[in-house]
C-alpha cells in the first residue's frame, strides 16, 4: 500500500467506523478534494460484519482487502469473457492472459482507491459496450458502469469511455437521443447520491469529483503542481511498466 491509500483512504475510513484518524489535507472543508460516498460504499461491508460480531479493526481491513480482491476478480472474469463472446475466443486468452499477468493489475485489484473502484466499473461498462448493438439494455448497462466509475469513482476515468461514446455517436445515430437521455439521467443520480453524501459530511454543497478537475486541471483553490508534475508520456510509461515490460 502507497501513502495516498494509507492517509487517504484507510484513516479516514477507520475515522468513519471507529471514531478516530488522521485527516489529510485534502479532506479539508477548503478543499473538499475526496468523496466520502466512495468510503462509505465500504464502510457497509465493515457495518455487516460487526453484526454477525466481526467488528474488529483487523477483521474489517482484511474483509475489505478480501471484497476489492473479488470484486475485480470478478469484473476481470466479466470484460475477458465479453471478449470471447462478442470479439474473439483467441483474443480473449491473451487478454485473461496479460491481465493475470500483470503487476498492476495485481496491485491495483485490492487496493482502497477510487482509481482502482473507477478500474472495476470502466472492464463493466467495457464489457456491456461490447455486446449486440441496438439494445436499451447495452447502452443502459454501460453508461450507468461508466457514470459509476466517473462519479463514485475517478473522474478522469472517463476517457476509458470515449470509444463507447464515439460509437454512439456515429454508428448509432438513430439511438443517439435515446443513448443521450440514458447517459443524463445515470450521471445525474450517481452524481446526486455522491453530492447528498459529501455534503452533509462537509457541512456545505459540495460534489468532490467536480472539486478535484477544478483544483488539479483548472487550477483553482491552489497549486496543483505542489507535489511535482509528469510528462505527457507517463501513463504510456507507466502502463507499460505495470505490464512488466
Amino acid at each position: 500500500m502507497d501513502c495516498d491509500e494509507v492517509f487517504n483512504y484507510w484513516e479516514p475510513l477507520h475515522f468513519l467506523q471507529f471514531g478516530w484518524g488522521k485527516q489529510t489535507w485534502e479532506y479539508a472543508p477548503q478543499h473538499a478534494l475526496r468523496s466520502y460516498g466512495y468510503l462509505e460504499l465500504h464502510r457497509v461491508l465493515i457495518l455487516l460484519m460487526s453484526f454477525v460480531g466481526l467488528g474488529t479493526r483487523i477483521q474489517a481491513f482484511y474483509a475489505v482487502r478480501l471484497a476489492l480482491g473479488i470484486g475485480c476478480a470478478f469484473c476481470e472474469a466479466v470484460f475477458v469473457r465479453a471478449v470471447a463472446r462478442h470479439v474473439d475466443r483467441r483474443v480473449s486468452n491473451y487478454t485473461l492472459l496479460g491481465l493475470a499477468g500483470m503487476a498492476g493489475m495485481f496491485h491495483s485489484g485490492a487496493a482502497l482507491l477510487p482509481s482502482s473502484f473507477a478500474m472495476c466499473w470502466a472492464m463493466l461498462g467495457s464489457a456491456a459496450a461490447m455486446s449486440r448493438p441496438g439494445t436499451r439494455r447495452r447502452v443502459g448497462c454501460a453508461v450507468c458502469a461508466f457514470a459509476v466509475a466517473v462519479v463514485w469513482g475517478w473522474p478522469y476515468s472517463a476517457v476509458v469511455a470515449l470509444p463507447f461514446v464515439v460509437e454512439e455517436i456515429v454508428e448509432r445515430r438513430e439511438f443517439l437521443l435515446n443513448s443521450m437521455a440514458m447517459g443524463v439521467c445515470a450521471v445525474a443520480v450517481t452524481a446526486g447520491l455522491a453530492a447528498a453524501i459529501d455534503s452533509w459530511y462537509y457541512g456545505s454543497w459540495v460534489l468532490a469529483g467536480w472539486n478535484q478537475i477544478a483544483y488539479n486541471v483548472l487550477g483553482r483553490g491552489g497549486d496543483s503542481t505542489l507535489y511535482g508534475t509528469e510528462p505527457w508520456y507517463f501513463y504510456v510509461k507507466n502502463g507499460l511498466l505495470n505490464a512488466n515490460i
